[in-house]
C-alpha cells in the first residue's frame, strides 16, 4: 500500500490486494481524525484483481496501481490510474505493454515508481529470460510515455529503486 496526506480525511493508508480488485483507504491520524482513525473511510473499485505494488507521490494528484497477477492480459499488461482524492470516481488504464513496442510474452507491467520531483513514473515490463522486457518511463501530468529504455541485457527486472527519494528522507 502507500499512505499519503488526503484532502478530506488527513493522513491515510491505502491498499489493494492480490485477490480481489477493491482498494480500501484507511484514516491513521488519531490525534487529528480521532473519528475516522484506524478505520476504513473509503472503499474503490479497482478494475481487477492481481495487483501488487501502488505507488503516489507529495506532489501528484494520481495514485498509480500495477496488476501484473491479473488472469486477462489486458489488465496485466496495463496500468491504473487514479486520482488519489477521489478513488471512487474511477480510473485510466494505460497500456504500459504495448507502449513497451515488446511484441510477445507474457510483458507484465510491475511496480509504478515516482523519480524524486514526482514528474515520472518508471514501469517495469517483465517477461521470462529468453524475452525482450523493457522500463517505460511516462509523465505524470499528461500521462503519456516520456521514455521507452530496452537493452538486450535488461533480463526480467522485477523493481526500479528510486534513491532520489531516500535520499531526501533521509534513509541510506
Amino acid at each position: 500500500g502507500v499512505a499519503y496526506e488526503h484532502d478530506r480525511y488527513g493522513p491515510v493508508w491505502v491498499t489493494s490486494t492480490m485477490v480481489d480488485n477493491e482498494l480500501l483507504v484507511v484514516g491513521t491520524d488519531p490525534k487529528r481524525h480521532a473519528d475516522t482513525a484506524w478505520k476504513i473511510v473509503e472503499r474503490a473499485t479497482g478494475p481487477a484483481a492481481g495487483s501488487l505494488f501502488l505507488s503516489t507521490h507529495p506532489r501528484s494528484p494520481h495514485l498509480w496501481m500495477d496488476m501484473p497477477l491479473a488472469a486477462n492480459a489486458e489488465f496485466s499488461q496495463a496500468a491504473a490510474v487514479f486520482r488519489r482524492d477521489a478513488l471512487g470516481e474511477g480510473h485510466r488504464s494505460l497500456p504500459v505493454a504495448s507502449w513497451s513496442g515488446i511484441p510477445e510474452g507474457p510483458r507484465r507491467v510491475v511496480q509504478p515508481t515516482y523519480d524524486q520531483h514526482g514528474k515520472e513514473v518508471w514501469m517495469v515490463v517483465w517477461n521470462p529470460q529468453d524475452q525482450g522486457s523493457a522500463i517505460v518511463v511516462v509523465d505524470d501530468a499528461t500521462l503519456e510515455p516520456r521514455a521507452i529504455l530496452t537493452d538486450p541485457r535488461l533480463i526480467t527486472p522485477t523493481r526500479i529503486y528510486n534513491l532520489g527519494q531516500l535520499r531526501a528522507t533521509g534513509r541510506k
